[in-house]
């Protein structure tokens, strides 16, 4: 990183910021990196002129990894081909499912029970099937190496973007004004091509994880202007009052665009008059007991640029999503006003301090609605953005129509001297463009929230406590399962629909479009009540102390009604997968907890302290110049679910890192080195930490773990020059 700040002359100073940064996990494959540059600019043209320019580019780029792999307690009855698709397996041949006979691609005789961990030193028995169901012996997997990473070589999900801002202070009279123009332009690249989490088994004993074949490219631009007014009233000797109004304006562009790989081959060669978005889905699958397993030039070999084209298979990208009603799905255009008045006072010295705050928001949400096709395929068109539209491309949203007037206020009085008290409520709005997991819109997030503690000095300033209870309600929240539950968009749709009834069909449910954030969606009404508490102390020269301690009790409501409704209907379906239902199932016991939240959030007390000492000029001359610390992190154990009644807790932790640093002057140059270690030890855990559960084929419940992280050693070199 390097960080250059000059004067060019008096009322003109330049500034730029360059970083390059790359973070290596202990998995396989697995990483993260930025690399960014800002350049900015003020000129002061006048004492009452100010002028700032800021411009930046960067791209945020990550291939992740697994932190827990699983194995599905009992084998399919068949070669478990139960999704729809044409596959390449790592034998090196295509299988289309809809050939195969019916005991290999029923979903009823799909892999089932529990997902307990598969961690390395371990092992996991799967209860081998035959065709009839019968357990006829047991198949060991053993656990792989922690820096394993299943999820494949060639995950990619980066972030490239862009910003230009500029900013106009003005001081006339009284009253200070400024006038601000921000541009931004964000783009997400993805393919989700990772293998499944979980290890199955066929009938034959063959361990395999399979994938879909997907790219994706997510877009937003965003316009945004803002003016504000400033004004101090300090005539009266008892009280000054402070004016601040503001007036915003944005619209934000989305621009989705997915492609998925279909076989174009029968369409190519006239034996189809289209694409079949359901056979023709383009899948992978590789078995573990491949002899390539685990080597680079197996998941490289499993790329779609090498896969081989046959007579009967031909892969191609299509802007096509099967799981939706275009590729462009989520394609929208947003426009939000927003206006808001704010008055702070001082009183009697300022003995006792006011805010009073009230904010207009109004917005609307135009959506593209996808029409037109092109090309041989009849793909998708890449969607045009609103300005550039067809008339009846972009439809507004009546229930995004929305407009709200919030309230701020809060008190401030001066106990003593050097302690005050405080209380503020405050109103909160959101508009948000999003759907529950089945397509359903969701409201603006609303919520009140009221606070009041003290705060004050002690011992002349060598200690400073700070306490505030807190009570905090909302309306639609949006929760997600993702990384909760391991719950596809696959088996949602499977889910959602009769197997008779087939993508394409006017009666199919499709998911949300989206990340798997977004396709895995469901609200639910919350409150949160507790406090947070602050110590900071310096009880001897050099030596600095501070401890946070906080409890929260999150109590949740969580809207699964609908979910809870697909998963009875599928239930009486008697030739659904079993190894669905029982996921479906878990998901259910985890999330559809009433009264309490479920998660890391849901955790009642968390803590964080620190200890940082300064050696002075009067030590050891070695140790002159150097800082030492150590710092922790915990949480308290959280729920995991309450399958039948009973609560399951865990995943607590307390990480612990340690850092050393020293200044001193070399060559005439002030350089830094810093040592440091995070993750030095977890308090609450040795290697693993359980982070949910499985419901096993005996109704056992049985905890599922992940690696803690290990240590990471830091140096760190900089110059001041």
């Amino acid at each position: 990183m390097i960080d250059i700040n000059r004067r060019i002359r008096p009322g003109l100073e330049v500034r730029l910021n360059a970083i390059t940064r790359e973070e290596k996990t202990f998995q396989d494959a697995s990483g993260y990196k930025f690399d960014g540059l800002t350049l900015a600019a003020i000129w002061q043209p006048g004492k009452s002129t100010s002028i700032r320019l800021e411009g930046e580019i960067g791209d945020y780029s990550s291939a992740r990894g697994f932190a827990g792999i699983f194995a599905r307690e009992q084998s399919a009855r068949g070669r478990g081909f139960g999704t729809a698709g044409t596959y390449y397996t790592s034998d090196g041949v295509w299988i289309q499912q809809a050939l195969l006979p019916s005991a290999d691609r029923s979903s009823t005789n799909g892999p089932t029970g529990g997902e307990p961990s598969l961690l390395e030193g371990g092992f996991v028995d799967v209860q081998l099937r035959n065709a009839a169901g019968a357990i006829v012996g047991t198949k060991r997997i053993d656990g792989f190496p922690m820096s394993y990473n299943i999820r494949g070589s060639f995950d990619n999900h980066s972030r490239p973007f862009h910003t230009i801002s500029a900013t106009w202070e003005q001081l006339a009279g009284p009253v200070t004004f400024d006038l601000a123009y921000n541009y931004q332009y964000q783009s997400e690249e993805r393919n989700d091509n990772n293998f499944d989490q979980t290890i199955s088994v066929d009938v034959n004993g063959r361990p395999y994880i399979d994938t879909s074949l997907d790219r994706k490219h997510f877009t937003n631009s965003v316009h945004a202007f803002r003016g504000s007014a400033f004004y101090k009233l300090d005539r009266l000797s008892w009280m000054q009052q402070t004016f601040v109004a503001t007036a915003e304006y944005r619209e934000d562009q989305a621009l989705n665009t997915r492609w998925q790989y279909y076989n174009t081959a029968p369409l190519d060669s006239g034996l189809a008059t289209a694409i079949n978005t359901t056979n023709d889905r383009g899948r992978m699958r590789i078995y573990l007991d491949d002899p390539g397993f685990y080597s680079r030039e197996l998941f490289d070999r499993m790329s779609p640029e090498r896969f081989p084209a046959t007579s009967l298979v031909n892969m191609v990208p299509l802007r096509f999503f099967a799981s939706g009603s275009s590729a462009a799905d989520g394609t929208e255009w947003r426009q939000t006003y927003a206006g808001s008045l704010l008055a702070t006072g001082r009183y009697f010295g300022g003995r006792l301090q006011s805010l009073v705050g009230f904010r207009y928001d109004a917005g609307r949400t135009d959506e593209y609605i996808p029409t037109r096709k092109e090309g041989r395929y009849n793909e998708d068109i890449v969607a045009p953005g609103r300005r550039s539209a067809l008339p009846g491309d972009y439809v507004e949203v009546e229930e995004l129509s929305l407009d709200n007037t919030t309230f701020t206020g809060g008190l401030t009085f001066g106990v003593t001297k050097d302690v005050n008290a405080y209380a503020v409520y405050s109103e909160s709005f959101r508009f948000q463009a999003n759907n529950t997991f089945d397509q359903v819109r969701i409201g603006p997030i609303e919520g009140a929230t009221i606070e009041g503690g003290l705060k004050g000095d002690f011992f002349a300033k060598r200690l400073s406590v700070s306490l505030g209870v807190f009570h905090i309600d909302r309306e639609n929240v949006v929760l997600s399962w993702n990384n909760i539950i391991g719950f596809d968009g696959v088996e949602t749709e499977d889910l959602m629909n009769p197997n008779n009834v087939l993508p394409g069909d006017p009666g199919y449910k499709y998911r949300e479009p989206g990340t798997a954030s977004a396709s895995r969606g469901y609200t639910a009404i919350e409150s949160s009540k507790g406090f947070d508490m602050t110590v900071m102390a310096q009880p001897v020269r050099g030596l600095q102390l501070r401890f946070v301690l906080g409890r929260a009790d999150v109590s949740s409501e969580p809207d699964l009604g609908s979910f809870r409704a697909y998963y009875d209907a599928a239930v009486l379906r008697p030739d659904e997968s079993p190894g669905m239902l029982t996921e479906a199932k878990l998901l259910l016991d985890t999330l559809d907890v009433q009264s309490r939240a479920v998660g890391s959030r849901g955790a009642l007390w968390s803590a964080g302290w620190v200890a940082d000492y300064g050696f002075g000029r009067g030590s050891w001359a070695p140790l002159r110049g150097v800082r030492v610390g150590i710092n922790g992190s915990w949480r308290d154990d959280y729920l995991f679910g309450t399958p039948l009644g009973v609560e399951l807790t865990g995943g607590s932790g307390h990480l612990v890192n340690a850092y050393a640093m020293r200044d001193q002057r070399i060559w005439g140059q002030q350089v830094r080195f810093r040592f440091g270690i995070r993750n030095l030890t977890d308090l609450s855990n040795d290697d693993i930490r359980s982070t949910s559960f499985t419901t096993m084929i005996d109704g056992s419940n049985i905890y599922r773990y992940s690696y803690v992280m290990p240590r990471q050693y830091e140096f760190e070199l900089g110059v001041k020059f």
